[in-house]
Parts: C-alpha cells; structure tokens; sequence
C-alpha cells in the first residue's frame, strides 16, 4: 500500500506554517500524537483520533477536515516519528 510520507518535522516550539509537515503533540491521558498540515490546503489537524505506531505509520487513513474544500485523503506515514518520540532527533 503506498502512503503519503510527511518528511518535514517542525520543532515542537513552530506552529505549523508550511503544507505537509508535522510535529509532535500529547493527547488526552499523555499519549503521544501528532499534528500537521495538510499538503493540500495546509489547514492543521491533530491525528488524536488515529493510531500511530512506532514507524510513523497512521492508521486509519488521514482525511482532511476541512473536506468541503480539500480532498486530501491518504494513508499517512510521519518521518522520523519513532526518534521524535523517543527524544532522540
């Protein structure tokens, strides 16, 4: 199955400005997450409501939104997510 690979990661200080990026964020009870652009319309969205696992690969697939005027709909994998996580980039 092929996935979108979102490669740029913000420093967790950034706000997300650029379209395709991520950063990482803690969810309810402290688990860990993400949140990012969109690629498309670069509308921001948190993945709370998604399972991450240790390579980054998002489960289920990411839809955008704001679907009423963006179509992005994609199985999603977060670069580099395993290291961020882990503290270690």
């Amino acid at each position: 199955m092929e996935r979108y690979v979102f490669q740029k990661v913000q420093p967790d200080d950034v706000w997300l400005k650029e379209k395709g990026t991520y950063k990482i964020a803690t969810g309810s009870g402290g688990k860990k997450t993400a949140i990012l652009s969109c690629p498309k319309c670069g509308e921001s969205q948190s993945l709370s409501e998604h399972t991450i696992d240790n390579n980054g690969e998002v489960n289920p697939s990411v839809v955008c939104y704001f679907k009423e005027k963006c179509d992005f709909h994609e199985w999603v994998t977060l670069a580099n997510y395993k290291e961020l996580i882990n503290g270690k980039s």
